[in-house]
């Protein structure tokens, strides 16, 4: 599950072009980045049929992130590179996160530090809505994935499968979605 995730950090390359920000010594390239679609609903067998799946419907989901964190291997190529995201709509279809730059290389590791408030507003740093209701946490989370990916020009699509498949499982009685959310960390 874990390294479905971060094949979170699975990257697809095409050609791309435009200004954005992000970083600013060295020699970045632009990239489109985005989150990419996921599927929302577990799929149907017989078995499900005969047994109701716990997991639920996702009908929402808006993350906080204070930032994203690409962690460089050698930092004789660049920087660490921080995008401020604010609140976003993780959307079913895909989410584009627009033009962005950072630098051609290897990198160790990707972090994701969600939090209350940030952009400013006074927002939950996770919003879940199911069938079963909306629910939210306050909590500062962060998502870290250890390993190593290295970046060139083209897109860059990062899937959150895995993080939805974990939202999924979230039980409202038990109040953990930051142990859940945690809990998807690991390496790729």
């Amino acid at each position: 599950m874990r390294i479905m995730f971060l094949l979170l950090l699975i990257m697809t390359f095409n050609s791309c072009g435009g200004a954005g920000g992000g970083t600013t010594t060295g020699n970045p390239i632009q990239i489109n980045m985005q989150f990419a679609s996921y599927n929302n609903t577990l799929a149907k067998t017989l078995f499900k049929a005969l047994i109701p799946s716990a997991h639920a419907d996702l009908s929402n989901l808006k993350m906080c992130f204070k930032r994203m964190r690409f962690k460089v291997a050698d930092t004789s190529f660049g920087n660490d590179v921080e995008l401020q995201l604010g609140e976003l709509s993780i959307n079913q279809e895909g989410t584009d996160l627009g033009m962005v730059e950072i630098y051609e290389g290897t990198y160790k590791r990707i972090e994701f530090d969600l939090e209350k408030d940030c952009d400013g507003t006074s927002k939950p740093s996770v919003t879940i809505s199911t069938q079963y209701g909306t629910f939210y946490t306050y909590d500062s989370i962060t998502i870290r994935f250890d390993g190593s990916f290295s970046a060139s020009s083209g897109d860059l699509t990062l899937f959150v499968q895995t993080i939805v498949d974990q939202i999924k499982n979230y039980q409202a009685s038990d109040g953990q979605i930051k142990t859940l959310l945690e809990g998807v960390s690991g390496t790729y």
